[in-house]
């Protein structure tokens, strides 16, 4: 295929064709070609497949497609969810696109670290790699391909910028960062003045304020001002070598403007929102700390550090609310206490202890949470699943009021087991909620590890609390094997249905059933007011 077409642009036409399902025989050779012998060619490829799978993940589209053909044969330690609409017109693309894929992944990272660090990230997943750890620095120049959640980048001279998914961003220096797609939101305290976000066609450059930046998919930049002052120009202008003026827009508190065009780019007024600033990441848990053994295997909780109406606090172990277990029933026969060492003379107290490797496992569970209260009487008629008290009332307050932690390991599902979590009165507006997203998962550098446990299983299944304190027709399996990671998620009390400064006593938790594994909590408690 010959064309006098600069090389960028037939590049965008041919990923274009192969989106829409128009690709000949011909262009899939050039697209082909293109991708296999030119490193920028592979790169802006596999951000358009990722982009349109994460934006498609976005609106609910769940149809197969050759960016996931791409993204299971390239190396992965994270397995990608993202679906989206291309049809795949040949196999012979996605399979060259695989091996450079896998090259450029693993090869290509290079860049030197920059002073710019990942000070938080909420619910965070990378295209094709683990999360970074929190406090790490960022790469300089890197493509970093946000398929979920937020982070939010600290810049040495104290602007600080929150990228939400699905995006593409990229460290340029101490002082500005490039956004080829997705949504930003930047605050540049005095001293930071001159920040910038450049964009595929835009440069936006801080006044001293705070701004939200969000490029689509064919480039379009929108800008709102949330307060202070940032001038938008085109960052093509000199190099278009037009005679025209270049394009400048100066935005106040208030205002916002929206930047399209291709080639010659004009700038209109929209509507002011507000909303699209974020102040703050979501309230959650962002880590925890606890003792390790000789081998580095995770012990004793000794803190877990909470984000909760936007303010961080970290929370000794000996603040936290603990509680017991009152109620338990297994569904099936199965191993229902786990320790990495013999078992405590009572077993019920393996959900309230500092051990993160003692737990309490696999209990019973609903397709559908609970509307009426849990009968906890007797073992025939008794609910499947377990029940908590705390040993003081827990009062809802903003954010998180409950931690939850349990184990986890590969091959079962990477962002935890789904529970749902119910009142143990129903009253007062009281409902169940269905937890579905942890904050720590097995791609958290945060998620601590555990090398090797002891799972314990009863001959029958568990149906009553006494039955499980008896060490009757139970016996010890061969130890299970890690790495194990202990993952963590915070329970707003808002969500169940209580009020503001409403207090529980205790709670009921049901594995969701909605796979294979049931969830394997190893600590409860409450968070102090």
């Amino acid at each position: 295929m010959n064309s006098d077409k600069p090389k960028d642009q037939l590049l965008e036409e041919l990923i274009a064709a192969l989106r829409d399902g128009e690709l000949t025989e011909e262009q899939q050779a050039a697209l082909e070609q293109m991708i296999a012998n030119d490193a920028a060619a592979r790169w802006r490829f596999v951000e358009h497949m990722h982009l349109e799978a994460a934006l498609q993940q976005e609106c609910g589209t769940l149809v197969e497609s050759p960016s996931m053909e791409l993204a299971e044969a390239a190396p992965q330690p994270v397995a990608p969810r993202a679906r989206n609409r291309w049809a795949i017109y040949s196999g012979v693309v996605a399979a060259a696109a695989a091996a450079v894929l896998a090259f450029a992944f693993w090869f290509g990272f290079g860049s030197a670290k920059s002073n710019v660090r990942f000070d938080a990230l909420a619910h965070a997943e990378f295209f094709a790699e683990l999360s970074p750890a929190l406090g790490s620095n960022a790469e300089l120049d890197r493509k970093y391909v946000l398929n979920s959640g937020m982070v939010r980048l600290a810049f040495p001279t104290g602007a600080s910028a929150t990228v939400e998914a699905p995006a593409v961003f990229r460290v340029l220096s101490d002082q500005s960062m490039a956004l080829e797609v997705g949504q930003c939101s930047v605050h540049a305290p005095d001293g930071a003045e001159g920040f910038r976000v450049e964009t595929p066609q835009t440069t936006v450059i801080d006044l001293g304020t705070r701004f939200a930046v969000s490029v689509n998919e064919v480039s379009d930049t929108e800008v709102h001002v949330i307060e202070g002052a940032a001038e938008v120009r085109d960052r093509q202008h000199k190099a278009k070598k037009d005679s025209k003026p270049e394009l400048k827009v100066r935005l106040v508190a208030k205002e916002a403007s929206k930047i399209t065009g291709n080639g010659s780019l004009k700038a209109k007024p929209v509507e002011f929102k507000p909303e699209t600033f974020r102040e703050h990441l979501p309230d959650r848990i962002i880590s925890y700390a606890a003792t390790v053994d000789a081998k580095g295997s995770t012990e004793h909780l000794r803190s877990v550090t909470v984000q909760r109406g936007g303010s961080v606090k970290e929370i000794p172990f000996d603040k936290l609310i603990l509680a017991d277990l009152t109620w338990f029933k297994s569904r099936k026969t199965t191993g229902n206490l786990i320790t990495a060492g013999s078992l405590p003379a009572d077993v019920a107290s393996m959900l309230s202890d500092s051990l993160l490797h003692t737990g309490v496992n696999n209990p019973g569970g609903a397709a559908s949470p609970l509307t009426s209260n849990p009968v906890m009487a007797d073992a025939a008629t008794g609910t499947p699943g377990f029940a908590m008290k705390f040993r003081a009332p827990v009062m809802n307050g903003p954010g998180p009021d409950v931690v939850f932690f349990e184990i986890q390991t590969d091959g079962q599902p990477p962002v935890g087991d789904f529970f749902h979590i119910s009142p143990l009165r129903f009253e007062s507006g009281r409902r169940s909620h269905t937890v579905r997203e942890y904050d720590l998962t097995l791609t958290s550098p945060e998620a601590l590890s555990i090398t090797r446990l002891n799972v314990f299983q009863y001959a029958n299944s568990v149906e009553s609390l006494s039955q499980l304190r008896s060490s009757e027709n139970r016996q010890m399996l061969s130890g299970a094997h890690g790495p194990y990671q202990v993952l963590a998620v915070g329970v707003d009390l808002s969500d169940l249905g209580y009020r503001e400064g409403e207090r529980a006593d205790g709670l009921f938790f049901q594995d969701a059933l909605d796979d294979t594994t049931l969830v394997d909590p190893v600590f409860i408690a409450g968070l102090p007011e």
